[in-house]
């Protein structure tokens, strides 16, 4: 068959005709095929009407053939010659399609796409195959791909459509098989407008692959359009709709590179097809302004590549005000496209740019902010805004303050105040921000509490709330928090919101009724006058309200809010429990009321409780009679009769003696209650009651010492339980028992030890911090304290389970400010006893330097206290009822403890803290631990303290032993702070170390060691009286002096910044040295150099070793003073507050900042143009996503990157980039999966898209090395070695080269080396001995392309 065209040629046309006749007869192989193809072109009509259906035979047998077996193509090339053979044959494949669709619907297509089929598919369908036999859709479309590819003469409008509805098929494999067809199709979808338009919201509107289909075929269409540059009335009339522009802007805001991709050059080449006026909700265009309209749009898109595309930070901050002036109402590009740009920031992957996005939102202008009533703004932006790590919690002004919370909460009220003249965004809005809480519901309190506040405060003056809010609100009250503070804050926040119900008082009274029962009353008391003004506002005379049938909460607050009422047993009860006060005199109902229960009359005794502490009452407990009332519990056990005896006899037991029970009848009752089958939480109300009676009982009635005995086995049997409310009632026994009786107080000890690791081994739960406390202050008691000094059994386990105290203390509140708190009474009240604790010096000492969490859920909680103190309520102090003292207490309490104690105390208080290694003072675990310096720094603060207090001696010996030793090798400036300070107290005192002090000017060699000598001299010389201060002076500045020109910078600079301080110094002493005129000029120069606010020098080095001898400089001040970093302060206010104003001799002092600026690049932010040129990298505006990749494709070099050694995938992302960018052939890699990884995309972008990247496992590289070799490659490592080239720019590089990279630290093993050719080496000129792997890449891989450039030259 082997060149039949040669043949054909020296034959005539008779022959020819034969030939090709007898060809097609046997067709069945792809050599005869070929033949055909040939002499095809060289016979008349006659041969090929003959030869056609041999043909045609054929092509279906290839279409219908399961497998291409080669001679499709061959054939599908002879159907190309024959234009009318192949539209048969397109019309069969077509009938065969449809019918194999016929069967399949339900399998193929949803609901919408089969009724569209149905409606564009109804001509009846021949019967055209074996209903036997299974044909395969997936192949028989393939064959359709491979008939277009080859140009294959036909246009069918309904195989168009049908491959156009089969894109959105529910099988991934035909939907992507047809679109391959569609890129041989571009040019026709123009003739199937009407149908495509019909099919492009199913295929986009899908969360599947069709989704991507669906764009690129809408792109296809567009690019058909703008190719052949006509109008298209369809088009135009799609533009004018909504619905076009709302398909572009979801895949804008998709989550998938690829559509936000797509609909980038879609929405490009849609703006740049308008040929009409359009106004709708998503754009404006008419012709007058269309050059400043396409300007904007282009704006827009290069902002959308290089955020959303091809993300790049930096010229996206370069863009800040950009952004933000497409966001305002002036813009052509209408506010929601904005809204979807951000939201395309806000879903990145790149934190640093999800934050960008965040500020440009609190960057918008107030006026500006109706913008962002979009359905973004709770399902992206506030749902990143809430995310726990943005509340940061800093100090200013001395208060803790959360600046994010409160930019969070004034957007979300500005943005309400925005809407305000638009009631329907307004109430949608408020809408979205109601769901979006509902979401948020169980998640982090601070954010929760800020954005209801935002709300709140945004509501002012408006009553919008509908049932349908009011819902929602009240599955809010459902919600918790972690914490009192955050729930008292956020329930308040809720209660509030029911103020701006729409004038509906039945909605109001059942909304609050819902808010009772699962809040409490406590709020709504609080509270009530807000609905007090509501109802009376509102209610216009036609209530009809009947609350007799209703629920006991509903009945208090129609009563309360509208006066109505009917007075019950239950609800004279339930008004009493509620805490709500009124004007009513309802006292002979409530005499009745109680006596009956008292005579065990009455049938609920449910909150009957609240009655006991009722002032009419105050006079009523004498001679009571509770036997009826005891017999009934005898006979039948009622838990809550039981809380009711139990009260009314500890009421009446503080008045007169009660003899309803004894003492044998208590301790029987016991066993029966602590053997009694309830659950845990009943049993422990049960309990917890009984030994509050059994406490009233031993108020009244003295114990014998067997008694006594009895009641601490009881104790002891319950000390394991950790009962919340009984262990707080063991505790109340315990304290009255140390008080009034003297026993062996080792089994008092050892209960509270037995309470302690029971509590613990339950891990201190939360909500139960009253008990904790309790136990504190009983575990603390004086009596126990007082005990330790003899008692060294005793004194361990306080020890211990102290110090265990300070270790729980680092997450929970209380704990340190109630221990220290008892300690500080014990002292005032046993002052010599105090003084001989000495185990107190380790405990005190851990008290005062533990550093607390310091996450900022931990701190919002008393910004949150402080918030609702100031705002919600306007009085109270919810911090203080919830925690009581603040945790800055706890220091301040040790403070006021030092300031008392004993100078022997003292004493051994300095030497003990100095001298146990325990402790690290002098010799740091970790120089580079934080946490540890810190506490060092605050021991120190201490030791400063109490140094003016300790024997004169004492000080200098521990100077000259410890401190100016420790000066030599510290190296914390903050310690050296307060060393340099106590040394000059003690220098200015005595002075026996000067010579000491002096010797260390000498050694130049460590510049830290004599910058401290010169400020504890300068400090020291103008403290000392005249004679002496101008003796020292002159002795100092024969150092000094020298200094001022030292070759080391840190001697040099901090000297000639002390004559700033020296000079003036010496002029106000009016003492004149010997070198006057040298320091006079060497204080003209420094003056000359000072830069005022950017850098320390003069007083913001040094201070006043006595006039700043005050409390807020000792803790704290002085630091903030002398040092860039931030501190741990104490400051004037809470000093004051804590320790009031009997400071000891040591006062209190000012609050001062420092004296010294931060850096103006600290200060002033960088600023950017309004109007600046945008960097792209792709040309958006002018170029579209070439999705068939019919344009030139990259031109790769040959050269292969092995990175399999590489295992971080920031490194390997960032060498993606750079091969893709330098044009690399291939990069391998140990696991293709590190391109899911997240630092991988950060650093790679989409590089991996378009970089060929292929898996090679580690130990699989010598393998693949060999291989490529055989290939012709040279091996090249990338590495230092004693034989390496070093790379220059002679260096030439093979075309076919492969560059292996080693490990990050470790370099390319040596087995490795051994298969190498040779290896390049970067040449180094500084200290470091190599550089990161990705810029060493980047060097080679430049190196290389530049070699391969410069030969193509």
């Amino acid at each position: 068959m082997q060149g039949s065209i040669t043949l054909a040629k020296y034959l005539d046309d008779e022959q020819r005709n034969r030939l090709a006749v007898n060809i097609s007869q046997n067709l069945e192989s792809k050599e005869a095929i070929n033949a055909l193809h040939e002499v095809i072109g060289l016979i008349n009509e006659d041969a090929l009407i003959q030869i056609s259906p041999k043909i045609v035979q054929v092509a279906k047998e290839a279409i219908l053939a399961p497998e291409s077996n080669g001679e499709d193509s061959a054939i599908f090339k002879v159907l190309k010659a024959l234009p009318t053979v192949s539209e048969l044959i397109l019309e069969w494949t077509l009938q065969l399609i449809q019918s194999i669709v016929n069967d399949r619907l339900n399998y193929l297509f949803d609901t919408k796409s089969i009724d569209l089929y149905k409606q564009n598919f109804t001509d009846p369908v021949k019967e055209i195959m074996n209903n036997e036999q299974e044909q395969s859709l997936e192949s028989i479309l393939t064959k359709v791909e491979q008939l277009y590819s080859l140009e294959v003469s036909g246009i069918l409008s309904h195989l168009d459509k049908l491959i156009v509805l089969l894109l959105g098929s529910e099988d991934s494999r035909i939907s992507i098989i047809c679109s391959k067809i569609l890129r041989w199709r571009s040019e026709s979808l123009s003739n199937i407008e009407g149908f495509l338009w019909d099919v492009l919201p199913l295929l986009v509107n899908s969360d599947k692959v069709q989704t991507t289909n669906g764009y690129i075929l809408w792109l296809r269409y567009l690019l058909n359009i703008s190719n052949k540059k006509f109008k298209s009335d369809v088009f135009q009339s799609k533009l004018i709709s909504n619905d076009y522009w709302l398909y572009i802007q979801k895949g804008l805001g998709s989550s998938v590179h690829d559509h936000r991709k797509y609909s980038l050059s879609i929405l490009k080449l849609s703006i740049q097809q308008i040929d009409t006026e359009i106004d709708n909700d998503f754009v404006k265009y008419n012709q007058q302004n269309s050059g400043a309209i396409l300007d904007e749009w282009k704006r827009y898109s290069t902002i959308f590549e290089i955020i959303g595309i091809d993300t790049a930070l930096n010229q996206a901050e370069a863009a800040k005000n950009d952004i933000i002036q497409l966001l305002t109402p002036d813009s052509y590009v209408k506010p929601s496209w904005g809204m979807v740009l951000l939201s395309t920031a806000f879903k990145g992957s790149m934190e640093s740019v999800r934050k960008f996005a965040l500020n440009i939102m609190y960057s918008t202008p107030a006026d500006q902010l109706s913008i962002y009533s979009h359905e973004y703004l709770t399902s992206v932006f506030l749902k990143y805004a809430a995310e726990a790590p943005h509340f940061q919690v800093n100090k200013v002004d001395q208060s803790l303050t959360c600046e994010y919370g409160i930019k969070l909460r004034d957007f979300i009220e500005n943005l309400l105040k925005s809407l305000k003249t638009s009631e329907t965004k307004f109430e949608e809005t408020v809408t979205l921000l109601l769901d979006l809480l509902l979401d948020l519901r169980s998640t982090f309190a601070p954010a929760r509490f800020y954005i209801s506040y935002g709300l709140l405060r945004g509501l002012k003056g408006k009553n919008i709330f509908t049932q349908k809010h009011v819902f929602k609100i009240i599955r809010l009250f459902e919600s918790t928090s972690e914490d009192e503070v955050f729930e008292t804050s956020i329930q308040t926040i809720h209660l509030k919101l029911l103020n701006h119900i729409k004038p509906d008082i039945p909605l109001l009274l059942n909304s609050l009724t819902k808010f009772v029962q699962y809040n409490g009353y406590e709020l709504f008391a609080e509270y009530s006058d807000l609905f007090i003004d509501y109802v009376s506002t509102f209610n216009d005379g036609s209530l009809n309200i009947d609350p007799t049938d209703q629920e006991l909460e509903y009945q208090i607050i129609c009563f309360h809010l509208l006066d109505i009422y009917t007075i019950t047993d239950e609800f004279l009860i339930e008004l009493v429990f509620s805490k709500v006060e009124h004007l009513h005199d309802f006292s002979i109902r409530y005499s009745l009321l109680l006596t009956g229960l008292i005579k065990n009359t009455k049938q609920t005794y449910n909150n009957s409780t609240a009655l006991i502490d009722m002032k009419i009452f105050r006079n009523s407990w004498k001679n009571l009679d509770l036997s009826a009332l005891y017999a009934s519990l005898k006979d039948h056990f009622d838990v809550e009769k039981f809380k009711f005896f139990v009260g009314v006899y500890v009421k009446g037991s503080n008045i007169s003696d009660l003899t309803v029970v004894d003492f044998n009848s208590l301790i029987e009752w016991y066993e029966k209650l602590n053997n009694s089958r309830q659950d845990y939480k009943t049993k422990d109300v049960i309990l917890g009651n009984y030994f509050d009676l059994l406490l009233a009982y031993l108020k009244m009635t003295p114990l014998s010492e067997s008694q006594v005995e009895q009641v601490l086995t009881l104790l002891n049997q319950q000390a394991t339980s950790s009962a919340y409310q009984t262990t707080i009632s063991t505790c109340n026994i315990l304290q009255y028992l140390f008080k009034n009786y003297d026993f062996d107080l080792i089994t008092g000890i050892e209960i509270l030890e037995t309470i302690w690791d029971q509590m613990t081994a339950e891990r201190l739960v939360l909500n139960q911090k009253q008990m904790h406390l309790k136990f504190i202050e009983t575990l603390f008691d004086e009596k126990l304290l007082q005990d330790s000094i003899n008692n060294e059994y005793n004194a361990k386990i306080l020890h211990r389970i102290g110090l265990e105290v300070v270790d729980q203390a680092f997450t929970r509140r209380s704990f340190l400010p109630t221990l220290t708190s008892k300690l500080v009474n014990f002292q005032k009240g046993y002052a010599v006893e105090f003084n001989q604790c000495a185990w107190l010096i380790e405990l005190i000492l851990k008290s005062f330097t533990l550093v607390q969490d310091e996450s900022n859920l931990f701190k919002l909680k008393i910004v949150l206290a402080k918030i609702y103190d100031n705002e919600l309520k306007l009085h109270g102090d919810l911090y203080k009822d919830v925690f009581g003292d603040e945790e800055v207490s706890t220091r301040i309490n040790i403070i006021k403890l030092l300031l008392k104690s004993s100078p022997s105390f003292l004493d051994d208080f300095f030497t003990e803290v100095l001298e146990n290694k325990k402790y690290g003072l002098l010799v740091p675990n970790k120089k580079e631990n934080g946490t540890e310096e810190r506490q060092r720094v605050l021991v120190f603060s201490l030791l400063l303290l109490i140094s003016q207090k300790i024997d004169k001696s004492t000080l200098s010996s521990n100077v000259a032993e410890h401190l100016l030793p420790a000066l030599v090798t510290e190296s914390s400036p903050l310690v050296r702070t307060y060393i340099e300070w106590i040394v000059s107290l003690d220098m200015i005192k005595n002075g026996s170390n000067k010579s000491q002090l002096f010797d260390y000017f000498k050694d130049q060699s460590k510049p830290a060691l004599v910058t401290s000598a010169e400020r504890i001299a300068f400090m020291t010389a103008q403290r000392l009286s005249p004679p002496e201060s101008a003796s020292y002076f002159d002795e100092f500045t024969q150092y000094l002096i020298p200094n001022c020109t030292s070759n080391k910078p840190l001697i040099r600079h901090f000297s000639n910044s002390l004559i700033l301080s020296l000079f003036p110094a010496l002029q106000n002493r009016e003492i004149k040295l010997p070198v006057h005129d040298v320091l006079e000029a060497l204080y003209a120069e420094a003056k000359k150099s000072e830069v005022t606010g950017q850098y320390r020098s003069g007083d913001a080095l040094i201070w006043d070793a006595q006039e700043d001898f005050n409390l807020v400089s000792i803790f704290g001040g002085v630091l903030s003073k002398t040092s860039p970093r931030k501190v741990d302060t104490i400051s004037q206010l809470e000093f004051t507050k804590y320790l009031g104003f009997d400071t000891y001799g040591v006062p209190i002092g000012e609050d001062s900042g420092s004296v010294w600026k931060e850096s103006q690049e600290e200060l002033t932010e960088t600023k950017i143009n309004s109007s600046s040129p945008l960097q792209t990298k792709s040309g958006v505006w002018e170029s579209v996503t070439d999705i068939d990749q019919t344009s030139k494709k990259v031109k790769r070099s040959e050269l292969i990157v092995i990175s399999s050694l590489v295992d971080k995938p920031p490194n390997l992302g960032g060498i993606c980039r750079l091969c893709d960018v330098l044009g690399a052939g291939l990069m391998t890699v140990d696991d293709l999966r590190v391109k899911k990884h997240p630092q991988f995309k950060n650093v790679a972008v989409t590089a991996d898209y378009h970089m060929p990247i292929t898996e090679v496992k580690i130990e699989d590289i010598p393998q693949f090395m060999k291989e490529k070799k055989r290939e012709g490659y040279t091996l090249i490592g990338l590495e230092q070695t004693d034989q390496s080239q070093v790379l220059g720019k002679d260096t030439e590089f093979p075309a076919k080269s492969v560059i292996l990279l080693g490990k990050e630290a470790e370099g390319i093993p040596g087995e490795l080396l051994a298969e190498l050719d040779y290896c390049i080496e970067i040449r180094q000129v500084g200290v470091i001995r190599s550089m990161n792997i990705q810029t060493a890449t980047a060097v080679i891989v430049h190196a290389y392309s530049s070699s391969q450039f410069a030969k193509s030259q």
